[in-house]
This record gives structure tokens, sequence and C-alpha cells, in this order.
């Protein structure tokens, strides 16, 4: 697991096609405290139940709120079989809202 900077992120998600890119935070916090654009919520506390429905050989990065769930989660994927994780260091708690954050519309 390698842990990344935002714009690493950034970087990763534009140069990187078949990234996996996985929120791990609760439905509630990916939906009422927005998220990264493209990102696909997960949450770490079902991991054992989603883990087997990505691929493996692709590039795989984990998003939480404050970057220990997702840390938690590269382990988890890491022991599946994962060999190429990225964890957001700090998670969507340092994110810079100015970087494709997309927050839900809750009207």
């Amino acid at each position: 697991m390698q842990n990344i900077s935002n714009q690493e992120l950034l970087t990763l998600i534009a140069n990187t096609p078949n990234l996996q890119l996985i929120d791990v935070r609760t439905p509630n916090e990916y939906t009422q405290l927005g998220h990264v654009a493209g990102s696909i919520n997960l949450p770490v506390q079902t991991v054992q139940e989603w883990a087997s429905t990505l691929d493996a050989s692709k590039p795989t990065a984990l998003i939480c709120q404050g970057g220990v769930r997702s840390v938690y989660g590269c382990g988890y994927l890491a022991s599946q079989g994962f060999t190429t994780l990225y964890n957001l260091t700090d998670g969507m708690k340092a994110w810079d809202a100015d970087l494709a954050f997309e927050p839900e519309n809750t009207l």
C-alpha cells in the first residue's frame, strides 16, 4: 500500500483509466459530506462482502474520512491478493474542496 496526497490522487485519477476508486465511508458520509468524483461507495464495514467484486489486478485507491478506515481496507485487500493499492493520506477531511469534490444533491 502506498500513502498518497490529494495531488497524487488527482494525478492518479487523470493518468490511470482502469483505477478502482473506492470510498469506504458509510453511505451517509458519502452522500452528506460529498465525495471524490468517480468514486464508488463500498463501506469498509462490509469489505469482506465486496472485495471479491473488484478486480485484484487493477490499481485500487481507497478513501475514507480521516485515512484510518482506508488503511484497514487496503490491508484486507492486500490479504486477498490486491497488489497495487493506494490510500489517501488524511482522507476527505484534508481533501481540497476545489479539487474534484462532488457533493450529493440532498433536496
